[in-house]
């Protein structure tokens, strides 16, 4: 509570399961918790044509996240600030190393172009991080990713 928080945990349990028995003896229940910071400051960037393999589709390039599975980028577009509009799966096609970097790469033209923003989330099972760009074919870059 109070100015600095910015999380809100509820916590809920459903105890009809447990045995009469069982609760007549004692239960103890031990909940943890631990933050995580969304991968805070990880760099992404669309380009709006790629060369190569791809050529000329759009794809999004993010920081690849250290786990072996689960994978996958969700592409969120918002209708207002707590109703999505739409949500895409994209897959990712290939890992590539950039400047000291390993990079996520998925095609977007399923979602591009369209009005609007969306946000572009990596999961790897474990870990998370997202990035808001613009529904735009344009070149576009978030947290100091090299121009």
């Amino acid at each position: 509570k109070g100015k600095k928080a910015k999380h809100l945990i509820k916590i809920e349990l459903d105890l009809k399961e447990v045995p009469q028995e069982v609760k007549d003896i004692g239960v103890t229940l031990k909940v943890s918790l631990s933050t995580n910071h969304h991968g805070e400051g990880k760099q992404a960037s669309i380009k709006p044509e790629s060369e190569g393999r791809y050529a000329p589709r759009p794809i999004i390039l993010m920081n690849y996240l250290d786990g072996v599975c689960g994978h996958r980028i969700d592409t969120v577009k918002w209708k207002s600030k707590n109703k999505v509009q739409w949500r895409k799966e994209l897959e990712i096609y290939s890992l590539l190393a950039y400047q000291d970097m390993v990079l996520s790469l998925a095609l977007v033209d399923s979602v591009l172009p369209d009005s609007g923003k969306a946000t572009f989330e990596l999961y790897d099972g474990t870990s998370a991080y997202s990035v808001c760009f613009e529904l735009k074919q344009k070149r576009q870059t978030a947290n100091g990713y090299p121009k």
